[in-house]
């Protein structure tokens, strides 16, 4: 029940986030051995963040390394972006999370960051 009225007072407040798709992730061979990749679109729908960074988690959240080259980033109101993510194949048990999260460079009290994560598929 919380979370309904946090949404609620967030949509009131006209709080916005930006989009990642896909909400599920599945990572596939790259074509490097031993490199696994997947691909996440951002899409900006805040007109008061413009930049970005994409990060990588254990079930615990322990950050994981990853390459990428759009590992940070610029969106203007309305852009978007394919983010490829390359991942060890040594990290392949333990990535659960992927997520973007808006980044303030100036020093705003009301600016509010965001943070969007997937989840990986798993097999049942």
């Amino acid at each position: 029940m919380l979370k309904y009225i946090i949404a609620a007072l967030l949509a009131a407040s006209g709080a916005a986030a930006h989009e990642m798709t896909p909400t599920y992730f599945d990572l596939k061979p790259s074509i490097v051995d031993s490199l696994y990749t997947t691909q996440m679109r951002v899409f900006n729908r805040r007109n008061d963040a413009s930049f970005y960074r994409m990060e990588a988690y254990t079930e615990d959240w322990t950050p994981l390394p990853y390459a990428s080259f759009t590992r940070e980033f610029t969106l203007n109101y309305g852009e978007g972006i394919q983010a490829d993510l390359y991942f060890s194949e040594s990290d392949l048990d333990r990535i659960v999370y992927i997520c973007s999260r808006s980044i303030r460079k100036q020093y705003n009290d009301t600016a509010i960051t965001s943070l969007i994560c997937s989840k990986i598929r798993k097999e049942e």
